[in-house]
């Protein structure tokens, strides 16, 4: 995860670097990490937090641990805040964890809405 997240930190930074020339850079990255912030087994792994520090915010920080839950517990796992939403150069305006079929996804899927910053 870790040697991932390099690499695609290293790529949103060149692209900044590319564009940011020639108008406002925003980026937003999201998908199923899996790690979680929240979890206490998850403390010694820096993904998450090194992508923070490189000056990204976390789209789910507003909402109640409880409410992050994106893997329901099942078959003797408990529940996880897996999936995440990270952005930088955009006012969050909304977060949310939404509902979906158990046959469509053992995940439920995370949402935002942002409006551009500046």
């Amino acid at each position: 995860r870790e040697e991932s997240m390099r690499q695609l930190r290293s790529h949103i930074d060149a692209m900044d670097a590319a564009y940011s020339k020639l108008s406002h850079v925003s980026c937003i990255v999201g998908g199923d990490f899996n790690t979680s912030l929240d979890d206490k087994r998850f403390k010694r792994e820096r993904t998450l937090r090194q992508f923070i520090q490189s000056g990204f915010s976390w789209a789910l920080q507003p909402l109640a641990p409880n409410d992050r839950i994106s893997l329901p517990g099942e078959g003797g796992f408990p529940p996880a805040s897996f999936d995440h939403i990270f952005y930088r150069g955009l006012t969050l305006r909304r977060s949310w964890i939404g509902a979906i079929s158990p046959r469509a996804s053992d995940h439920h899927p995370v949402a935002a809405t942002f409006a551009r910053g500046e």
